[in-house]
């Protein structure tokens, strides 16, 4: 399936009717080669993400729009994961993932468990994992994956790509909150942790925004972060409700202190970034009502405003809630590659889109 609409080429990258496909991500690592993620499970009428048998797929590409299904496999030692997976480019054959892992079991009766939906099966969260992956050779190659935690947090939740600073250093945005340890009573945290040694440890590098600090602030989580050309670091995060608003700040200072939050005053979820060439920033995100499918909107000033004139539509077509977590890329001839899942039927698909801007 291919369509041309408003400088936006559309088209299904990947699909299988025998499994449940969503949250993909792509990466660059050289302009022959790309990686394409996303959570794969076994297909269920009706359709459930999180499954026991969750796990993450992953193809090699020699360009975003051309995932090569040859090379399509399961991330080895890497089960009960998928839910928000990414990676961020080290060298031309080097990347490093993060993905969140899950305990999913069968419902025994406790009172007050939540249950998913249309299953007695109980999600909790095990927390983010890193791993390196190796595209040098004809195979993808996988490190360890190791959790990323430090003694004072120890299950964090992972949303979006992680910020190379160099083959070794990585800054990784995360959530620590009460859903993580089950603790109703514990304050959330969103923080960036610091890894020095690829993964092997990690510490809190800085605090982007405490509910301690803002009493009259919902609880905000999701962080996606990036750098922009002038040195500042930027993050967009959403509040935990039902209409979920987005919320802004950023840092001077390469990630360790933040500015106050500052709501933005638009609903959406499922966000994430992207520098384009000539400085300014687009966010990709789903609207959460009708028509179902995945947005963007370009910031002027570095994320501080997000003008409603600005708001495009990429793919309007999904029948059902059940679809977004858009990423993407900038291509070198200026335009956008836009990677997401949409519903369609009984099944979701993997879609790709061109975005001139």
């Amino acid at each position: 399936m291919s369509n041309i609409k408003n400088n936006i080429e559309i088209k299904a990258l990947y699909e299988n009717k025998d499994r449940y496909l969503s949250s993909p991500s792509i990466t660059r690592l050289a302009p022959d080669k790309s990686l394409l993620l996303y959570h794969d499970a076994p297909f269920r009428n009706p359709a459930v993400k999180f499954d026991l048998k969750s796990s993450l797929g992953i193809m090699a590409a020699p360009s975003p729009d051309q995932p090569d299904l040859k090379t399509k496999r399961i991330v080895p030692r890497f089960k009960d994961s998928g839910s928000a997976p990414s990676a961020v480019k080290l060298t031309e054959s080097k990347a490093f993932l993060t993905d969140n892992r899950y305990i999913v079991f069968n419902w025994m009766g406790e009172p007050e468990v939540p249950v998913m939906p249309f299953y007695d099966w109980v999600m909790l969260l095990r927390g983010g994992y890193g791993m390196v992956i190796d595209a040098s050779g004809e195979k993808l190659r996988f490190g360890k994956p190791r959790r990323i935690t430090s003694h004072h947090y120890p299950a964090v939740s992972c949303y979006d790509e992680s910020i190379a600073l160099n083959e070794n250093t990585i800054l990784c945005p995360v959530d620590y909150d009460s859903n993580c340890m089950r603790l109703q009573d514990r304050p959330w945290e969103t923080i960036i942790m610091r890894t020095d040694d690829l993964g092997l440890t990690w510490r809190r590098h800085g605090a982007i925004h405490l509910e301690i600090d803002g009493s009259d602030i919902p609880r905000l989580h999701h962080p996606a972060v990036r750098r922009l050309p002038d040195g500042r670091m930027v993050c967009m995060l959403h509040s935990n409700d039902a209409e979920p608003i987005f919320y802004f700040c950023e840092s001077e200072d390469g990630g360790e202190n933040w500015t106050g939050v500052k709501s933005l005053g638009f609903v959406g979820s499922q966000h994430s970034l992207i520098v384009l060439a000539d400085g300014r920033l687009m966010m990709t995100y789903s609207p959460l009502k009708e028509p179902y499918g995945v947005k963007y909107r370009i910031s002027e000033d570095g994320g501080r405003t997000w003008p409603e004139s600005s708001v495009v539509f990429i793919d309007d077509s999904s029948e059902s809630e059940d679809c977004g977590h858009a990423r993407g890329l900038l291509l070198d001839d200026g335009s956008v590659y836009i990677v997401y899942y949409t519903h369609k039927g009984k099944y979701r698909l993997i879609m790709g889109a061109r975005v001139e801007v």
